[in-house]
C-alpha cells in the first residue's frame, strides 16, 4: 500500500462504487453521496498506523491489522522467539497450562 492511496467514485449501471487502482473496493451504492462518504472513510481508516511488532515490540508503520510484524521480523532477521533485541526490555514469560484447569 502506498502512503497516499487514491479512491475514486465511479458510476456503474446500477449505481456508484468506490475504486482504487481500477479495482472495486466497495459495494454498489444507490446514491453518489453515500459512495463519496464511503471513500472518505476508507482513506482515513486505511492510513498506516504506528503499532508495536508482535515479535520484538519495535514500533513501525503498520498497513493494517493484518500487518503486525515489523519489516525486520517479517524477513526473518529478528532474534529467536522469546528473546529481545539488545536494548529492548525482556519479555514476560506466559503462564502455560496443559490442562483445562478452572473449567468445570
Amino acid at each position: 500500500m502506498t502512503d497516499q492511496q487514491q479512491f475514486r467514485v465511479t458510476e456503474r449501471p446500477l449505481g456508484w462504487t468506490v475504486t482504487s487502482g481500477g479495482e472495486r473496493v466497495s459495494p454498489v451504492f444507490v446514491r453518489r453521496e453515500t459512495a463519496e462518504a464511503f471513500a472518505a472513510r476508507l482513506s482515513t481508516t486505511r492510513a498506516p498506523q504506528d503499532r508495536p511488532c508482535l515479535k520484538c515490540d519495535r514500533v513501525f508503520a503498520s498497513e493494517g491489522i493484518h500487518d503486525r510484524l515489523c519489516p525486520i521480523c517479517s524477513r526473518g532477521e529478528a532474534v529467536a522467539w522469546g528473546e529481545r533485541a539488545p536494548g529492548l526490555p525482556a519479555m514476560r514469560k506466559a503462564a502455560h497450562s496443559s490442562g483445562r484447569a478452572g473449567l468445570r
